[in-house]
């Protein structure tokens, strides 16, 4: 009789167990999807800004942007620098006889005097020509690095907001498919209740969705990150407002690779930098070759003695500079200048190289991610949905386990993920290559 009523009453506590057991595992369930449905409230808040409005900030306010500007109005001011005669020098001279004492002989020799003079550097006809033009081209490619700057620049802020989008559009498919996930919940719930389902079965639907509050937690991280990097672009504050992004649209793509690579060509400005060092290193072989010239010095000199007994004296002298160390000097200089415009030929080729290859793998990235997002619009995604809505129906029934359900809302939520990744990679890819040719695809 003991044994009898001893069973019993480890029978009721094990049942108040299982009860305080699940309405613990009810209440944080609660509990969760309470905190699921605020971090998403607080994440959708905010209005979009649109893409251009940052492009045209960033263009305005951006440090780097600015800096290379700077260093090309830097470099317009030097051609007529380099292009202008040296600045004359004037002499003034005291001549005098008999005595170091100022002015002793002035008016008692012819040869004591008081001159005055000027002398001016003239550099063989068309060195400071080529000079200037040498110069000019320098200003060409510091503007070019300016283009390249501001394209790098503005690539990068597409893809933190391309990035920041999706991001953004987890948020949205976390708060669809957590829909998904209280179906499953309730499901297991009501079997559990009826005596068909286990423990077990509330658990796993129970982690998932605090795996789900971790993918936000994680989501909230990247996005600080995001932000803080955007706004450094924009140079904002950091503690400035967050920026919400607008919705992810795929871009068409309607050129070709070959009309992207001739756009390339023309409006590349690595490319473009690359032709005016080339160029630049044709006028410094010009120069080098006006090197073997001589250079020239004028000079002109008054001089007056006493005007009372004495004619005053007038001097005119022309110099030369004879390049005569010519195997040592100007010939290895002409050597050197014909050496770099060969390299600045070759490195236009690598750049001509470089950039085709940056752009057919950008072109063929946008090509397969095309086609991929096709596979999840028309297959993947509503194959996935309906797999899900039979396991869902299926194990409502008592005909299926617990597990094949969970995998296949997993399979909805990766899947929905992916497809916006894609999206998002897709439009990045749209980036690059409007930085590498310069054309306007959106």
């Amino acid at each position: 009789m003991f044994l009898i009523t001893q069973g019993k009453s480890v029978a009721r506590l094990s049942c108040a167990v299982r009860r305080r057991s699940m309405s613990a595992l009810l209440l944080f369930a609660a509990f969760a999807g309470a905190a699921f449905s605020q971090e998403l409230a607080s994440s959708h808040a905010g209005v979009a800004t649109p893409l251009s409005e940052l492009l045209a900030e960033a263009e305005k306010n951006n440090p780097q942007i600015e800096a290379a500007r700077q260093a090309w109005q830097a470099a317009r001011q030097v051609p007529t620098q380099v292009s202008t005669l040296p600045d004359p020098q004037f002499t003034l001279q005291h001549f005098s006889v008999g005595s170091p004492r100022p002015f002793a002989g002035y008016t008692n020799s012819e040869f004591a005097y008081i001159g005055l003079g000027v002398s001016q550097d003239i550099p063989y006809p068309g060195k400071l020509r080529l000079q200037g033009e040498i110069a000019k081209r320098e200003a060409d490619v510091s503007q070019q690095r300016i283009e390249f700057v501001c394209r790098t620049v503005i690539a990068e802020l597409k893809v933190a907001y391309f990035q920041l989008a999706y991001l953004s559009k987890t948020l949205t498919i976390l708060e669809q498919d957590g829909e998904l996930l209280k179906q499953v919940q309730q499901a297991a719930d009501a079997r559990y209740r009826s005596g068909m389902g286990t423990q077990q079965d509330l658990l796993q639907a129970q982690l998932q969705q605090t795996k789900l509050l971790r993918e936000i937690a994680m989501h909230h991280l990247e996005v600080g990150k995001l932000e803080a990097k955007i706004k450094q672009i924009l140079n904002r504050p950091q503690d400035s407002q967050d920026i919400e992004p607008a919705e992810l649209i795929e871009t068409p793509l309607g050129q070709t690779y070959a009309e992207l690579l001739a756009a390339a060509e023309v409006q590349n400005p690595e490319i473009a930098s690359a032709k005016k060092m080339i160029e630049k290193q044709s006028l410094q072989v010009d120069l080098a070759h006006k090197d073997f010239y001589p250079d020239f010095n004028v000079q002109y000199m008054w001089q007056r003695t006493d005007p009372t007994q004495f004619r005053a004296y007038y001097m005119l002298s022309v110099g030369v500079r004879v390049p005569i160390y010519r195997g040592r000097k100007q010939r290895p200089e002409l050597a050197q200048a014909e050496a770099e415009k060969l390299r600045a030929g070759s490195e236009l080729q690598a750049q001509s190289q470089q950039v085709a290859a940056e752009l057919r793998a950008q072109y063929v990235l946008l090509q397969q991610t095309s086609a991929l997002l096709k596979i999840h619009r028309e297959g993947l995604s509503p194959q996935s949905r309906s797999e899900f809505q039979a396991a869902l129906a299926t194990y409502q029934s008592n005909k299926q386990d617990f597990q094949a359900l969970l995998t296949a809302f997993l399979d909805v939520l990766r899947l929905d993920e992916e497809y916006w990744q894609n999206v998002a990679e897709y439009e990045a890819a749209i980036a690059r290559v409007e930085q590498i040719t310069g054309l306007s695809l959106r």
